[in-house]
């Protein structure tokens, strides 16, 4: 059951495409088609959120009877993300911060946040607070790290076929908060950052990841696949028509858009999965090289897309008095693929000169075989 699927690296780069071409068309410049079209890609951050629960889900439970779970999980966990979100971080507070206090600017913040992003816990602080500039994308890796102490214990602890009630409810439990919590009086970052209000995303993948390691189960839902996402897709559209809007603080997107877009999600990564290898027309889209390239390269994309766009939009405003009026609008759409590139070109630096140098580590920490755990069942 543990084998490459290349649909799913399909998955993960259109998860980051949605992202940087939603945060490349926040810019005033690009045109409203344009930004309209793309409103939608805040999401892919419930897309990671699918996939990562999905795929870690699926490790788990491949690995819960092994001798080193726990070691190997947390270890191979960390040679992923740690390396080159320190890198960034040190970067940011220990060189960036100080020249620039020093400059004149970003005075408002200073260093006395940077233990929230330390530790993993900045959607916390985001929630209430001012985010620390250029670190704002940050909060979706708090969100997945806190998720990750806790969700290899209950895998360990809870019988397999126990699982899916325990995603169930990891489901509907945030959809209630969410409900309860609609009227509060705090910031709007509140219901989007906040762990205990975005689980359900996450869970829907770890609820794909328990059905397809049953194969009744798997066969049950694949042949009601297409039922199922027409379902999901008609309450997406139900939101957007009924607020017409593709905000992500709408009420009815903060309650009802948010649990059909786990969902639909859900969906697209068990079909990526269940479809895997086969002349499916979705499969064949997601086998597309320039996604799984992206998907190969997705997460320093995503760690280091924000200070890459945000320049260039700058760079691009300061210099627009100079470009003819008639052109402006072609010159903002060129920028859109542009940042997208150069985003791309230097996650490819980081991953060369970094991340695959302490993926190599992960040898050191496969899963062994041990004991069966049926005594703790």
């Amino acid at each position: 059951m543990n084998r490459l699927i290349p649909e799913l690296d399909g998955v993960r780069g259109l998860a980051v495409l949605f992202v940087l071409l939603y945060h490349s068309s926040l810019s005033p410049g690009p045109p409203s088609v344009l930004s309209n079209a793309m409103g939608l890609g805040w999401s892919g951050v419930d897309l990671f959120f699918v996939l990562s629960g999905f795929l870690i889900t699926g490790i788990l439970m491949e690995t819960r009877t092994s001798g080193n779970y726990f070691s190997s999980f947390y270890a191979r966990r960390a040679l992923r993300i740690l390396p080159l979100y320190l890198a960034v971080l040190s970067v940011y507070f220990l060189i960036a911060m100080p020249l620039t206090h020093h400059w004149g600017y970003w005075q408002k913040w200073n260093n006395s946040m940077q233990l929230w992003y330390w530790f993993h816990l900045s959607n916390w602080w985001s929630a209430f607070h001012d985010d620390a500039p250029l670190l704002s994308h940050l909060w979706s890796l708090s969100i997945e790290e806190q998720f990750y102490l806790v969700w290899p214990v209950v895998v360990f602890l809870v019988r397999p076929s126990h699982l899916v009630h325990i995603c169930s409810a990891m489901i509907v439990a945030p959809f209630a908060l969410r409900l309860a919590f609609l009227h509060h009086s705090y910031p709007q970052e509140f219901l989007y950052r906040l762990t205990p209000f975005r689980l359900d995303a996450l869970a829907a993948g770890c609820l794909a990841a328990v059905i397809t390691r049953n194969p009744a189960w798997c066969a049950a839902i694949g042949a009601r696949l297409r039922s199922l996402t027409l379902t999901a897709l008609s309450l997406l559209l139900f939101v957007l028509l009924w607020t017409h809007s593709d905000s992500a603080y709408t009420p009815l997107m903060l309650t009802v858009g948010y649990t059909s877009l786990a969902f639909i999600y859900a969906c697209l990564v068990f079909s990526a999965y269940f479809y895997s290898g086969s002349s499916h027309w979705l499969a064949v889209q997601l086998r597309r090289p320039f996604l799984r390239t992206f998907g190969k390269y997705s997460y320093g994309m995503y760690v280091l897309h924000i200070p890459i766009l945000f320049y260039e939009g700058r760079f691009l405003f300061n210099i627009s008095d100079r470009i003819p009026e008639n052109s402006r609008a072609a010159a903002w759409t060129f920028s859109i693929p542009a940042g997208v590139l150069l985003s791309f070109l230097v996650a490819q630096v980081s991953w060369h000169l970094l991340e695959k140098h302490c993926l190599r580590w992960k040898k050191h920490f496969v899963a062994e075989p041990g004991l069966s755990l049926a005594r703790h069942h």
